[in-house]
């Protein structure tokens, strides 16, 4: 399958490690750190053949905690349970690809970023979907300009009645909720994994 994409230059800041704003986490002994990680988000973090998490994010982390001299597990941690079992103490941290927003700061800190990306729709390069309009540009969400409403107007136009699928509990679901649930058809899937199967 070939990639289409129209992208936003809503950039993500893909979060380090997020830590909670709690006395007990500050007091903690830090020597050794549970750290979440989804495991199916590639090549930011996936699940090997071994069950072993590989990727990105823990190359990161083995450098960052052999730096600092801790012992770091990472605990394998659906997306959609990240945020909770960080508040619920579950583990220590989350190192996964998160955008930072303003909802999530509510609940949880960041870290500075250590990559970003931007944000695109995927479609085969021989479908219908193959020339959307804004093929290929960045499109910048956060601006309110006549040039993002009409790129968004024009996305709009293109789905709709076209499938749309995506991960739950992300960016990308939120835009859909917003932009999109009214013209096409969304479908939310737990993990990348599965939305990349369907």
């Amino acid at each position: 399958m070939g990639v289409t994409t129209v992208t936003s230059s809503r950039w993500i800041a893909l979060a380090a490690l997020a830590l909670t704003c709690s006395t007990p986490a500050l007091a903690k002994d830090w020597k050794t750190v549970s750290v979440a990680m989804e495991g199916s988000y590639a090549p930011w973090n996936q699940t090997d053949a071994s069950g072993k998490i590989v990727g990105f994010e823990v190359d990161i982390l083995n450098d960052v905690c052999a730096r600092a001299k801790l012992e770091c597990n990472i605990v394998a941690q659906d997306w959609d349970g990240v945020i909770p079992g960080l508040t619920a103490g579950k583990f220590d941290i989350v190192m996964d690809g998160m955008s930072i927003t303003e909802e999530r700061m509510k609940t949880i800190d960041f870290s500075i970023p250590y990559a970003s990306s931007p944000v695109a729709f995927l479609a085969d390069k021989n479908g219908p979907l193959a020339n959307l309009s804004n093929r290929g540009k960045m499109i910048d969400l956060s601006k309110d300009d006549a040039e993002s409403k009409a790129a968004l107007d024009t996305l709009r136009k293109e789905l709709t009645g076209k499938n749309v699928g995506l991960q739950v509990s992300t960016t990308e679901a939120t835009f859909a909720d917003k932009y999109l649930k009214d013209v096409a058809n969304v479908h939310e899937y737990k993990t990348t994994d599965e939305h990349d199967l369907d």
